[in-house]
């Protein structure tokens, strides 16, 4: 018998030696070149070796088997087994001409028809009972398993080679924009690599809720971080993983701003992108867990309450699945800069409308009030409740983008406290339909209310009620004298037409059953638009 290979090089060298015996020889041809293919498998790399070897003890089986049956039994036998070794030997052709990008879209297959080989093999190795004894199952299994661990390694590398050649991104860009959604795939590859934990020798170290601090000088880190940054800008897709612990760093120690729930600050992604971070100032992080972007960070709950984390972990599904030009971008949540759960979008250099307007007076407010209900109908569409229609303000590149929404809902459930006391004691009354300063949770009906008024101070320049100094003024012109805010003359005939005057009317209909859908609101907004 001969000797069994052990090696990718043995296997060659068995099956060299085969290729001229009779019988034997042509399934010695298909063996020889199934480990050459397998050689030229960029991902597997043990696992494509150890179904080389086993085409080659097969082949050795068969080779033994040759010298006892007569030629019609030998003949039978080889009939059987050459459709498993020719199924195995295209599959290794198509997965060696892949290149690096579609080897590493195409892992999972791969994988899979690698199980199938496996599973093939062991059927064909039980065609010969008299050789049964000699393959152990039991050994090969131990060898996939060692081999599963070894491929972690080579889909890294794998990465790593793509994300740092911008031959290999351009490919996944233009497969992108042919409507094939493989850039999120790298993107959340890219995200799930432990950058804190990679260095120049790509050794793993524990994980701490610092950064190791020589790795931000690894080049293979850099490499990283630079080819996820390039994706993101190229394709416009945000981070597809959603908790971006590690990957955000805050900028400055003062908030550049603040809302009712929320203090906000500005932040890199990736070093590079400008972001905003805001946390609420009733959620706090768990202590134990570069574009610019913007930081929101949420007041007064704790993150290690349990309640708040499977609160913000089912609204972070919903948030990530939002696609729509007026609705700002969620990048996700980080936890990891101090004691607050921050919320992560991208930075908006106009700011919000009022500031966008007082930067542009001459600015037409009609696409930007219709962009802002095209936002706010499409979350009513996904069943999202905005609940804070004050901060209907965001704005990017003269369209106005909706942000901030859902908040009020998770705050009222997580800290058994009302939305409408939060909100007013937020001082957010004069935005409020009078059912939320009653004490009724927030609704489409009252979005609708609260959209009008946001319309109203985009107009003026001016709160609601402005003539009204405190919130229990304004409560009492709401709910107990039931007014809304009288027209003001000045704007007659600029921006506030009669048309657009009695839509805001309607959208304070004291009955919420009575106000139009913000569908509708947006389909009335066009039609004026068009008459303009």
């Amino acid at each position: 018998m001969l000797r069994v290979a052990e090696s990718a090089n043995d296997a060659l060298n068995v099956a060299g030696s085969l290729c001229g015996v009779p019988f034997v020889g042509v399934a010695a041809v298909v063996v020889d070149r199934i480990v050459k293919t397998c050689r030229e498998v960029k991902v597997h790399k043990q696992r494509t070796t150890q179904i080389s070897l086993k085409c080659v003890q097969i082949l050795s089986t068969l080779n033994d088997q040759a010298q006892t049956l007569e030629g019609s039994d030998l003949q039978q036998l080889l009939d059987q087994l050459m459709p498993t070794l020719e199924k195995i030997l295209k599959r290794a052709e198509k997965w060696s001409n892949y290149n690096a990008v579609v080897t590493f879209l195409k892992n999972g297959d791969i994988k899979e028809g690698l199980d199938r080989s496996d599973a093939e093999l062991d059927t064909a190795m039980q065609l010969f009972h008299s050789f049964s004894a000699a393959i152990s199952l039991h050994s090969a299994q131990r060898i996939i398993a060692d081999t599963m661990r070894s491929n972690t390694a080579e889909l890294r590398d794998l990465l790593h080679q793509v994300l740092s050649r911008r031959s290999e991104t351009e490919q996944i860009i233009e497969l992108q924009s042919a409507g094939q959604h493989v850039a999120e795939q790298f993107m959340a590859a890219g995200q799930e690599v432990d950058l804190n934990t990679i260095n120049a020798n790509n050794v793993e170290l524990p994980r701490t809720t610092s950064p190791v601090p020589d790795i931000q000088d690894s080049q293979r880190y850099l490499e990283y971080q630079r080819g996820l940054i390039h994706l993101h800008r190229e394709t416009g897709i945000p981070p597809t993983i959603k908790v971006l612990n590690g990957e955000v760093t805050r900028t400055g120690d003062l908030a550049v701003a603040g809302g009712t729930y929320s203090d906000i600050w500005t932040g890199r992604w990736l070093g590079e992108e400008k972001v905003v971070l805001g946390f609420c100032r009733r959620i706090w992080a768990d202590q134990t867990c570069q574009s610019q972007v913007a930081l929101k960070a949420l007041r007064n709950i704790r993150a290690s309450d349990p309640r708040a984390r499977r609160r913000f972990e089912n609204e972070i599904n919903m948030w990530a699945n939002l696609k729509n030009d007026h609705i700002l971008p969620f990048y996700g949540i980080v936890t990891d800069l101090g004691q607050h759960i921050h919320i992560v979008s991208p930075w908006q250099e106009n700011g919000n409308v009022l500031e966008y307007v007082k930067m542009h007076p001459d600015a037409d407010r009609l696409p930007l009030i219709r962009g802002s209900a095209e936002g706010l109908a499409y979350l009513h569409s996904c069943k999202i409740i905005h609940g804070n229609s004050e901060r209907l303000r965001c704005v990017i590149d003269g369209e106005a983008r909706i942000c901030d929404f859902g908040m009020s809902k998770i705050i009222e459930e997580v800290t058994e406290e009302s939305a409408s006391a939060t909100l007013t004691a937020g001082g957010s009354a004069r935005w409020m339909a009078p059912e939320l300063i009653e004490g009724k949770s927030p609704s489409m009906e009252a979005d609708t209310y609260s959209y009008a008024m946001a319309i109203l101070e985009l107009l003026t320049g001016k709160r609601p009620f402005a003539d009204c100094k405190s919130t229990a003024a304004v409560i009492r012109h709401i709910v107990v004298l039931k007014q809304i805010p009288q027209r003001p003359e000045t704007l007659t005939g600029t921006w506030l037409s009669d048309e657009l005057w009695n839509l805001m009317c309607s959208c304070w209909a004291k009955e919420f059953t009575s106000r139009p859908s913000m569908a509708q609101v947006t389909d009335r907004l066009k039609a004026i638009e068009c008459r303009k």
